[in-house]
């Protein structure tokens, strides 16, 4: 059985949010922790589906990316206790650690 790009996409996304709750400190319990976590692996996973599914020109393709960074970086954003570059740096580092 081979796995598809978006079930792959989901799997790294898994890892990434898993690198975020570990590395980030939380300014919530862990349960709404985790809510804001899985809220932003929604909303990446829908814009990866329209992304990969959608039979859309490739400059929309490339537009989608956007909000796929914003919530994976606004999950660390809300997540995280300190409101500075601490989160973005987390995001990113999860981003470059994780995808490739």
């Amino acid at each position: 059985m081979t796995i598809g790009i978006f079930e792959f996409n989901r799997i790294s996304l898994l890892f990434q949010m898993i690198f975020l709750y570990g590395f980030t400190p939380h300014r919530y319990g862990r349960k709404l922790t985790i809510c804001i976590l899985a809220v932003g692996f929604a909303l990446e996973s829908i814009c990866d589906a329209c992304r990969i599914y959608l039979n859309v020109p490739e400059l929309v393709r490339s537009l989608l990316l956007v909000p796929e960074i914003a919530a994976v970086l606004g999950s660390a954003f809300f997540i995280c206790k300190y409101h500075d570059l601490r989160p973005i740096s987390v995001g990113v580092t999860s981003a470059v650690f994780v995808l490739p």
